[in-house]
C-alpha cells in the first residue's frame, strides 16, 4: 500500500520542530545563566562588527540589505535592514555617478575641468604669479611712468597645488587638445615652474592666426617682448623686432584687462617707428582707463606740434593731478603733472608758480627743481635770435640771453640739459659767460654731462684743429652712449686720419656700427673712405655702392666712389658717375634758384 504524499514531510516538519525547541530551551538556559554584561558585550561586538562591514566589504553588506529586505515578510528583521541601508545606499550612489560620467558629454566635462581649475587657482593668479616674477625687469624696460603700479601682496602657491593645477590643464588638453583656455593655463604654469622656453613655444601656438582669437596670450607675450625689444634700442634687432610685436599688441588689445601700461610701452615702439598717430590712439586708450596716462598723451601731443590735442589734455591733466594739490592727498608726482601740463601748452610763468609753491619749504625736492629748470630751458630758447649776413663775406650772428641761461642751472645744477645748450653756444660763435663757462666744467667733473654734449665739444675742437681734445671728447661720449653711431663714425675717421698705419679699430668700430644700423648710410661711405686710405678700391667700391643705394643724392659719396673706380682701373664706370654728379647738382642749382619773373612786355 503507498503512502500519502506529504506524510514523510510532515514527519520531518515535526523533527525539525522539536530540535527548534531544544534549540530554544538551550538559549533560554544559557541567557539565564549569562550574566546581562556578558550579553550586552556581545550585542555591542555584533552590533560594531555589522557596521565595519560598511566600511570594508559594502558590498556585502549591500547583498546583506538585499537578503533582509526580501526574509523582512518571515523575520521582521529590522536591526539587519537599518544596518545594511547605507552600504546600499553607497554603492547605488556610486554606480550612479558612474553611469552618469559614462553619459555625460565631453563639453559637460571640460567645463567642469575648467571650473574646478578655476576654483583651485584663478587664471588671474596665475598671471599675478608671471608678473610678480618679472615685473622689475618689465618696469625697468617701460621706463618711468606716469602709472604706477599699486604694490599688491604677493601671491604664493604650493608645489602640490600647482602639480595639481597642472594635471587638471592636461586633462583638459587630453579632451580637447585645441582648446584655448588650458594650454594658456598650461603655458602659464610651465612659465611659473622655470620650464620658461616651453612656455614660450606655447605662447607662440596660441598667438599664431589659428589661435588668434585669445587676446589674454597676446598681451602676456607682449609683456615679455618688451624688456627684450628695449634692450637694444635702435639696432636693426630692434627694429625687426618691433614690426613682429605689432600684429601681437593689436590682438592683444581685444582684451578689456590688457594692462595700461604696455598700452604706453606700445606706443613708445610706435612712435619710435615713425606711426606717431597710431601711437596717440594708444595712449588715448590707455588714459581712458588710467587718467594718469593723459600726461603721456599731452607729451605726444606737443611732440606732434597738435596745438588743439595738447590743450585738451592738459585739461584733463590739470583737472585730475590739480585737485590734490594743497590737500592731505598731495605728492610730489601731482605737482609735477600740473607743472608739465602748463609747460608744454606754452604756459612757462604758470608752471614756474606752481613748481616755487612746492618748493617754499627747505626739504630738498630733486624732481621739482629739475622741472623748474626745464621750465626757463623752454623760456631762454625762446629768447636765441639771429641776423641774416647782409654779404658773402659776413657770418650769421646771434643774440643770446645769458641771464635767462643762468636761471637754468640756478635752478638746478644737475641739469645736463644746460650743459648741452652751453656746448651748442660754440659753433655760433658766441663765447658764454664765466659764471656759466665755470657751470659746464662743474658738471663735467661731476659726470652728469650728456654724450651730446661731448660730441659738440669734439666737433668744435676739430675744427679749431685740437685732434687730441676732440679724440678724448669722442671717446667720453661713445662711453657714455655705446649706441651713439655718430660719435662712433667720427672717432672712427678721425682715428684713421690721425694714425693711417692702424686702420685695426677703426675698422673694428664701423663694423659693428654697420651690424647695428645696417641701413646707416652715412656708415658705409666711412668704411668707404676707410677702405681707401687702406689701399683696397674694390672693397671701397662695394661699401661706397651701398651707401648710394641708400641715399641716391650723397654727391661726396659719388666722388669718392670715382676714385675707387679710378683706383680699380674702371675709368668707364668712374666717367658715369661724374655724369650723374654733374646731373644732380644741376638739379640741385635749379632747385635752389629763385623763380624767374616774366615782365609786362613779354
Amino acid at each position: 500500500m503507498t503512502e500519502e504524499p506529504g506524510l514523510e514531510k510532515t514527519e520531518f516538519s515535526e523533527e525539525t520542530k522539536l530540535s527548534t525547541e531544544k534549540l530554544r530551551r538551550r538559549k533560554k538556559i544559557s541567557r539565564k545563566a549569562s550574566p546581562k554584561s556578558v550579553v550586552l558585550k556581545r550585542n555591542l561586538q555584533w552590533f560594531l562588527s555589522e557596521i565595519a562591514k560598511i566600511f570594508h566589504s559594502p558590498v556585502g553588506v549591500a547583498g546583506g540589505f538585499l537578503e533582509a529586505v526580501r526574509g523582512w515578510k518571515f523575520s521582521r528583521n529590522w536591526m539587519s535592514v537599518w544596518l545594511n541601508l547605507p552600504a546600499a545606499v553607497l554603492i547605488a550612489a556610486v554606480f550612479a555617478i558612474f553611469a552618469f560620467s559614462n553619459f555625460q558629454t565631453e563639453d559637460g566635462q571640460l567645463q567642469q575641468l575648467l571650473v574646478i581649475g578655476e576654483e583651485k587657482c584663478s587664471t588671474s593668479t596665475l598671471e599675478a604669479l608671471c608678473d610678480q616674477i618679472d615685473e622689475d625687469e618689465f618696469t625697468k624696460a617701460i621706463g618711468e611712468s606716469t602709472i604706477v603700479k599699486a604694490k599688491e601682496a604677493p601671491v604664493h602657491l604650493g608645489p602640490l597645488t600647482l602639480k595639481y593645477v597642472e594635471l587638471l590643464s592636461k586633462r583638459v588638453l587630453d579632451i580637447e587638445s585645441a582648446d584655448f583656455r588650458g594650454l594658456y593655463r598650461l603655458a602659464l604654469l610651465h612659465f611659473l615652474t622655470d620650464q620658461k622656453s616651453l612656455s614660450m613655444t606655447e605662447m607662440n601656438q596660441l598667438v599664431t592666426i589659428s589661435a588668434g582669437a585669445f587676446p589674454q596670450a597676446n598681451a602676456w607675450l607682449a609683456r615679455r617682448m618688451v624688456a627684450s625689444i628695449e634692450s637694444s634700442p635702435g639696432s636693426a634687432e630692434y627694429l625687426a623686432s618691433a614690426e613682429q610685436i605689432k600684429p601681437i599688441f593689436e590682438k592683444a588689445f581685444e582684451w578689456k584687462n590688457l594692462d595700461p601700461r604696455l598700452m604706453l610701452a606700445y606706443a613708445k615702439i610706435l612712435e619710435k617707428g615713425g606711426d606717431l598717430q597710431r601711437a596717440i590712439v594708444v595712449t588715448k586708450r590707455a588714459a581712458s582707463i588710467k587718467p594718469e596716462a593723459s600726461l603721456d598723451l599731452a607729451r605726444l601731443y606737443a611732440r606732434a606740434g597738435n596745438a588743439d590735442g595738447l590743450r585738451e589734455c592738459s585739461y584733463a591733466v590739470e583737472d585730475h593731478f590739480g585737485k590734490k594739490l594743497n590737500t592731505p592727498l598731495e605728492q610730489e608726482s601731482d605737482r609735477l603733472a600740473v607743472a608739465e601740463a602748463k609747460r608744454l601748452s606754452n604756459k612757462p610763468l604758470a608752471a614756474i608758480e606752481v613748481l616755487k609753491e612746492g618748493l617754499m619749504n627747505k626739504d630738498p625736492k630733486p624732481k621739482l627743481q629739475r622741472e623748474l629748470s626745464e621750465v626757463y630751458l623752454q623760456m631762454y630758447r625762446t629768447t636765441i635770435e639771429s641776423t641774416e649776413p647782409k654779404s658773402l663775406s659776413e657770418k650769421v650772428t646771434w643774440k643770446v640771453d645769458f641771464d635767462a641761461l643762468q636761471k637754468v642751472v640756478d635752478a638746478d645744477p644737475t641739469n645736463p640739459n644746460f650743459s648741452l645748450e652751453v656746448a651748442r653756444l660754440l659753433p655760433m660763435d658766441v663765447t658764454p659767460t664765466k659764471a656759466l663757462l665755470d657751470s659746464l666744467k662743474k658738471q663735467m667733473q661731476s659726470g652728469v654731462t650728456t654724450s651730446g654734449t661731448y660730441i659738440l665739444l669734439a666737433e668744435e675742437q676739430y675744427k679749431l684743429n685740437k685732434v687730441k681734445e676732440a679724440i678724448k671728447f669722442w671717446e667720453i661720449a661713445i662711453k657714455q652712449d655705446p649706441t651713439n653711431y655718430l660719435a662712433i663714425n667720427n672717432l672712427a675717421l678721425v682715428l684713421a686720419k690721425d694714425q693711417p698705419d692702424n686702420l685695426d679699430r677703426p675698422f673694428q668700430m664701423l663694423n659693428q656700427a654697420v651690424e647695428a644700423q645696417p641701413n646707416n648710410p652715412e656708415l658705409y661711405d666711412s668704411l668707404g673712405e676707410l677702405y681707401l686710405l687702406a689701399n683696397r678700391p674694390k672693397d671701397a667700391i662695394n661699401k661706397l655702392e651701398k651707401a648710394i643705394k641708400l641715399d641716391q643724392n650723397r654727391i661726396n659719396t659719388r666722388e669718392m666712389l670715382v676714385k675707387a673706380y679710378q683706383a680699380a682701373d674702371m675709368e668707364d664706370m668712374a666717367q658715369v658717375q661724374l655724369r650723374v654728379i654733374a646731373t644732380i647738382q644741376s638739379a640741385q642749382e635749379a632747385n635752389s634758384l629763385p623763380p624767374v619773373s616774366k615782365s609786362n612786355d613779354e
